[in-house]
């Protein structure tokens, strides 16, 4: 585990499933309920200079380790967008990680490597 220090970030990011509801009549608030116990993992990053590509790569190695619904490890993947929670802002290149908080909340999507 990374300890934070000044001029570090701690984010919280976690999986957005492609999969489609269980029940296609289930209200709003049941999918959002949903969604909303997918639990978070956190993401410590540099503070100073932070790249996309770096963010990207830091995401990716954390949920690298993650597990399928078989068990499994999932391995390596790519990730295809990175939502924050509170705005609904994607963040898609370097310009977008200037506005990265301490404490933001993140959706991640990926895709197999």
């Amino acid at each position: 585990t990374m300890e934070i220090r000044p001029g570090m970030l701690s984010i919280r990011i976690r999986e957005k499933s492609s999969a489609p509801p269980k029940d296609a009549a289930a209200s709003a608030g049941a999918l959002d309920a949903g969604a909303a116990a997918i639990p978070f993992k956190r993401v410590a990053l540099s503070g100073e200079a932070l790249t996309f590509q770096a963010l990207e790569s830091n995401i990716c190695s954390k949920f690298s380790a993650s597990r399928g619904p078989d068990g499994l490890p999932v391995g390596p993947r790519r990730l295809v967008s990175l939502v924050r929670i509170k705005d609904n802002l994607e963040i898609g290149d370097d310009d977008d990680t200037t506005l990265i908080e301490d404490g933001d909340e993140f959706e991640a999507h990926f895709v197999a490597r």
